[in-house]
């Protein structure tokens, strides 16, 4: 497993993020901005909370990190 199958930029789509997901099998992903700071995590949980709340895969994942 390479350290870039466990970022993504904030500017994804969340079916960019599931693909992650399936590749890296850790759980998680971590979200950075354009300047390559960690600002937050994203699980699978939280995506399908998202998509249980009306999100789309189309979305931002944005819509659906933990910056806590």
């Amino acid at each position: 497993m390479k350290n870039t199958d466990l970022v993504i930029n904030n500017n994804a789509k969340i079916g960019d993020a599931l693909k992650l997901l399936e590749i890296n099998t850790k759980g998680f992903i971590l979200v950075e901005d354009d300047s390559r700071v960690i600002i937050g995590v994203i699980t699978d949980g939280d995506i399908r909370r998202n998509i249980l709340k009306g999100g789309k895969i189309e979305d931002n994942v944005m819509s659906c990190v933990n910056s806590d």
